[in-house]
């Protein structure tokens, strides 16, 4: 991008009295005047074909007729070349459409991601619509069962109803048979819950009950169960399934159980749910319990009610009854006949029965002797007081004996008070033995006589059994009674209760 060039003209007289000048075609607009300097310098031309002119004077200062002129041709550099600049053109187009293409496409791509997280929160929302809709329907049933049945049979059905679970199931302690066993149920074949019989500490079921622990099975194939267990849900399809312990009060009443017909069924989110559920299920169960205590509390203020005023009233009366016929048998027995002694004997003992069964009655509707004694000393006061009205024996064996609930020790005290009175009335007997056997979760109460006993399909009338079963039921206990004609008769009592009760 630049030359030098060098010139001299053909006048030989002279020749520092030459002029010059010249001019670059396409570069300078006017001549330049050198004097009679004979070269010339361009430099920094752009690239392209020039055309040098030169001239020259003699010494006489005459301009030369005839200009000479020689074509120059400047090679660019690259970056001025036409091809280089159409390059740099179509790069800068495409750069331009790179980036708007870019710039629509990542316009696009937000909206893509912005319309994924359109989708998810809105299926997320209606997922969570399902589940509060399938709680509050749970809450619904729930608040509306009034048993514990009724609860496990609302969990089971919204579990399988409204949660999309294949099956659900509730286990619960069956004290009959000492397993733990179905207790309601839905979706399972009558086969396979005949085969969920467990041992109190055997497999998940029993830890669950033990530790409250829940247990997810994401896989049956990657788990060992016991063999009939693994073939009766084989049969059933099952791949996976829940264990969810029902906790009320710190104590595990029952085991949830849902199960699925395809593995890794369980989600973090159905985890949840089902134990919200369970949650919910605990708490109706206490607050069903508590309303069991509200009404036994308004209950027992009404026995004490009526306990003070047959106390206060019936019962003083009866005595003071009682204390005039005393007074008239002494009057008797001095100016009246002999005659009239006996009525007036009969009448006393009349009297005197109706204050026992007033005593009776009013212990029944109002036991402060159990709650100040317990049940041992007031059963040996009692078993006492009823050898000395009786001709009979009366044995009381207590072993291991501790304190249990007033309900429990309430009823227990009953039952035994009106078998030794059935005794008394109906069975002749010269002998009866009474024994409480307090075992860690079973308290066993044996009456037994040698009276006259009773055949077992013609029962007597009014001997009190129904109301002893009545009793005995409302504490969950079993009562078995036993008897043959001249052979006596002998009740078995199993009640349920905790090891740590009075601890």
């Amino acid at each position: 991008d630049s030359f030098e060039f060098e010139f001299v003209a053909f006048a030989y007289e002279q020749p520092s009295q030459n002029q010059y000048s010249y001019m670059l075609e396409g570069f300078d607009e006017d001549w330049i005047n050198t004097v009679n300097q004979r070269n010339g310098r361009y430099t920094n031309l752009p690239g392209g074909t020039y055309t040098l002119h030169l001239r020259g004077t003699n010494s006489d200062g005459v301009w030369s007729e005839k200009i000479q002129s020689i074509q120059i041709v400047v090679v660019p550099p690259y970056w001025e070349t036409w091809w280089f600049r159409s390059l740099l053109v179509i790069f800068f187009a495409v750069g331009i459409v790179g980036a708007l293409r870019w710039r629509v496409k990542s316009i696009e791509n937000k909206n893509q991601e912005l319309e994924r997280l359109v989708r998810k929160r809105t299926a997320d929302l209606e997922k969570r619509t399902v589940e509060i809709e399938a709680l509050y329907q749970a809450d619904e049933k729930i608040l509306r069962s009034v048993t514990l049945n009724q609860i496990f049979q609302a969990l089971v059905d919204v579990s399988v109803s409204l949660l999309n679970a294949d099956r659900s199931i509730v286990f619960a302690w069956n004290e009959s048979q000492r397993k733990i066993m179905p207790r309601v149920s839905r979706g399972f074949m009558p086969e396979t819950l005949s085969a969920f019989k467990f041992d109190r500490d055997e497999g998940m079921i029993g830890i669950a009950m033990k530790t409250s622990a829940a247990f997810i099975v994401s896989d049956l194939k990657s788990n060992t169960l016991r063999a009939d267990i693994q073939a009766a849900l084989q049969k059933e399809n099952i791949e996976s399934f829940a264990h969810f312990p029902i906790v009320v009060d710190g104590k595990v009443v029952a085991i949830f159980n849902v199960a699925y017909t395809r593995a890794n069924a369980l989600t973090r989110d159905s985890i949840r749910l089902f134990t919200a559920l369970v949650n919910r299920a605990s708490l109706s169960i206490a607050n069903m319990d508590l309303f069991e205590q509200t009404k036994d509390l308004a209950v027992m203020e009404e026995r004490n009610r009526l306990a003070r005023d047959l106390h206060d009233s019936a019962k003083q009366k009866a005595f003071a009854a009682l204390a005039q016929l005393g007074t008239v048998n002494g009057m008797v027995k001095a100016t009246a006949p002999q005659e009239f002694t006996p009525h007036i004997g009969e009448a006393e003992t009349l009297i005197y029965e109706v204050i026992q069964e007033l005593n009776f009655l009013i212990q029944e509707i109002y036991p402060i002797a159990l709650q100040e004694k317990g049940l041992e000393t007031t059963l040996r006061e009692y078993v006492f007081e009823w050898e000395n009205r009786n001709d009979a024996v009366a044995n009381l064996k207590i072993q291991n004996g501790r304190e249990l609930p007033l309900d429990t020790e309430q009823a227990v005290y009953r039952v035994i008070q009106e078998a030794l009175a059935n005794i008394s009335r109906h069975s002749k007997a010269k002998r009866a033995d009474v024994s409480l056997i307090y075992n860690p979760d079973i308290l066993q109460v044996v009456i037994a006589d040698d009276g006259c006993g009773f055949d077992m399909n013609q029962r007597a009338k009014g001997m009190g059994f129904r109301s002893m079963r009545e009793r005995i039921n409302s504490i969950r206990g079993s009562l078995q009674v036993q008897s043959a004609p001249g052979q006596g008769t002998r009740l078995i009592i199993q009640i349920p209760v905790k090891e740590n009760l009075g601890d």
